[in-house]
């Protein structure tokens, strides 16, 4: 890399570097004023996880990773081990469009995979919950429990005017009917057919 080459044209070179590599994948998305508004990249060994540990799909954003306001994504799969990324994106911000860009180049590029995505677990996001709708109509778009009950602990805190018994009840009674939900659910699937992997995602 030259010296005093701009930050633009050191991230043009290190995508087409990574274009290169063998079956690695690059989507550079702009809006209509020629903005940068998010970076897709997936390398050939990140399809080939997909393709073998793909069925169950968690949706991870990381916030406040750079001075420039993109959001760093990922589709994490659970390995034997451990989540492992399938897909890295830098996404300027989380709107239809965006994601819709995202997920479609996701599925141009995995053409055969992609069809056996059974769930998606996703945050409070619930932008991403329609758009996944839409993109994967046959997978199953489920709340991560953390979230969802972070997030109504943080509701029954500072929005509603409750006793400190009270918001102990109602958080209770929330967490209650998370777990009961997921546990009709398994027992809807049968548990010969429950997947591991599908059961370790929904405990998240």
């Amino acid at each position: 890399m030259q010296q005093g080459s701009s930050a633009q044209e050191r991230l043009k070179d290190l995508l087409h570097s990574l274009k290169q590599i063998e079956d690695s994948e690059v989507l550079l998305i702009q809006d209509d004023l020629g903005i940068t508004c998010g970076v897709v990249i997936q390398t050939g060994v990140q399809k080939m996880f997909f393709e073998h540990w793909g069925e169950n799909i968690a949706l991870d954003f990381t916030h406040g990773t750079n001075n420039l306001g993109f959001h760093l994504g990922s589709f994490v799969v659970t390995g034997p081990t451990d989540g492992i990324p399938v897909l890295d994106f830098l996404a300027l911000n989380e709107r239809a469009v965006t994601m819709t860009s995202i997920f479609e180049f996701f599925k141009r590029k995995n053409p055969i995979s992609w069809e056996n995505v059974a769930s998606f677990v996703i945050d409070k996001h619930f932008v991403e919950w329609s758009v996944l709708g839409k993109c994967f109509p046959k997978a199953k778009v489920l709340l991560c429990q953390f979230h969802a009950l972070s997030y109504w602990k943080k509701l029954t805190t500072k929005r509603f005017n409750l006793k400190n018994g009270e918001r102990d009840t109602v958080q209770r009674c929330i967490a209650n009917m998370v777990y009961r939900y997921i546990h009709i659910m398994l027992c809807s699937t049968g548990p010969t057919c429950i997947d591991v992997r599908f059961a370790y995602l929904l405990r998240c």
